[in-house]
């Protein structure tokens, strides 16, 4: 099997976090999803972003670069997003999208330090 590395954007307003919802997943995540071929890290995240909340991104910065179980890499990027609405319908594979507090956020989807 081929290894699908992702990237992901952590974008934040004040103290708030955007996630994003799965269809039919209990847990919510960053925005973000699979590097098809041929494509580069940064143009796939920002394809991610706008397919996913249907907002468009802006790239800050490479926060970090993490290897998963299966041997592929994750991207992880600082982006900003305008103060646009997150339009309320489901997209594509996303069924809900929400600014959650980031200690809320890093409960809801998981996330662990260190």
């Amino acid at each position: 099997m081929t290894r699908r590395d992702s990237a992901f954007a952590v974008i934040c307003r004040r103290d708030r976090v955007l996630l994003v919802k799965p269809r039919g997943r209990d847990r919510w995540q960053l925005p973000g999803g699979g590097v098809k071929s041929r494509e580069v890290p940064w143009v796939s995240v920002l394809r991610e972003v706008e397919e996913e909340t249907g907002l468009q991104a802006r790239l800050i910065a490479l926060t970090g670069m993490y290897r998963r179980r299966d041997g592929s890499l994750a991207f992880v990027f600082a982006a900003r997003v305008g103060w646009r609405r997150i339009p309320e319908r489901p997209m594509n594979e996303i069924s809900k999208r929400r600014w959650m507090p980031v200690r809320k956020a890093t409960v809801r989807a998981g996330f662990r330090a260190g």
